[in-house]
């Protein structure tokens, strides 16, 4: 069983559930990192990779979705489940 997700089934993904429009330029896949607080572990690094794959698939199909870019930020670890950003 392969569990990646392909550029296709991706782009798929993202339009059905966000519904992209004109408004939408870009996509930004957010990760927290690790640090000396709160040490790497096994599902952590899953997650980033996930992430970092998506990335990749989508950055490869930026342009049929409409958009202007696709990112990837990593951020430093706000050791807190609930956080919110301040946009």
């Amino acid at each position: 069983m392969n569990d990646k997700l392909e550029a296709q089934e991706l782009k798929t993904l993202v339009q059905s559930v966000f519904s992209l429009n004109q408004d939408d330029h870009h996509l930004l896949f957010m990760v927290d990192v690790p640090d000396d607080k709160l040490p790497d572990n096994e599902l952590w690094r899953i997650r980033r990779g996930l992430a970092q794959g998506w990335y990749k698939e989508l950055d490869a199909v930026t342009a049929d979705l409409g958009l202007e870019s696709v990112r990837l930020l990593a951020y430093p670890n706000v050791h807190s489940k609930a956080y919110r950003l301040s946009v």
